[in-house]
């Protein structure tokens, strides 16, 4: 709508046309979205005079135009009743967020995914310490062993963005070891280099299968 040159507010909406930065309001971030939802701030309360003839503002008694919908002084609206400008109708609460979220619909399935594939690592993680665990205490009962001299040395980075921030060396040994007579092989994965062939077997009485191996002396 074309304004006065004097004119503070829209004489159509009543928008700032002082202090508002051009092209409209910028407070339009999911942010100021989300607690938008949740304001209850009120507009000012209206000085109760009559309004003139003349087209003067019952409020700052700005000089407006007939055809005025908003005041181009203080942008309170003209030409209605006072008792209507104290409450100014609202849109429920559910009807707002549902707004909200119709336009942000995106950033709420990004959030989620992340926070779903975060949840999910952690849960692996912790399940799968928790499960060798439960094998290792298994493994009551004990042996000596013979290390194979032939293991396999294993190096994992880590990188950001294709930066390597740390590295870990492990090392997966071979080993052989006797209960009852019988001759059985394991496999361990250690976080130091051997130095010595002889290592203690942990194994399972019922499952000798499930062992796992420590140097002798540890």
């Amino acid at each position: 709508m074309v304004n006065e040159l004097s004119a503070r507010k829209c004489a159509g909406c009543g928008y700032d046309l002082i202090s508002a930065p051009a092209g409209g309001d910028s407070g339009n971030s999911w942010l100021s979205g989300f607690f938008g939802l949740f304001s209850r701030q009120r507009p000012a309360t209206p000085t109760p005079t009559a309004a003139t003839p003349t087209g003067r503002c019952p409020y700052c008694r700005a000089v407006n135009s007939p055809q005025a919908a908003t005041c181009i002084g203080c942008g309170h609206p003209l030409n209605v009743p006072l008792q209507a400008q104290y409450r100014r109708p609202r849109q429920p609460f559910s009807e707002r967020f549902k707004s909200y979220v119709t336009a942000h619909w995106q950033g709420f399935a990004t959030a989620a995914v992340f926070i779903g594939g975060a949840t999910f690592l952690l849960w692996a993680s912790s399940s799968e310490k928790n499960q060798e665990q439960e094998r290792k205490a298994r493994c009551t009962s004990q042996a000596r062993g013979k290390l194979n001299p032939k293991y396999q040395i294993i190096t994992k980075t880590t990188s950001i963005k294709f930066i390597p921030v740390s590295s870990k060396t492990t090392y997966d040994v071979t080993y052989t070891f006797q209960v009852n007579g019988a001759t059985l092989t394991g496999k361990s994965n250690w976080a130091f280099e051997p130095t010595q062939l002889d290592v203690q077997v942990h194994y399972e009485p019922e499952n000798p299968s499930n062992n796992y191996a420590d140097p002798f002396n540890n």
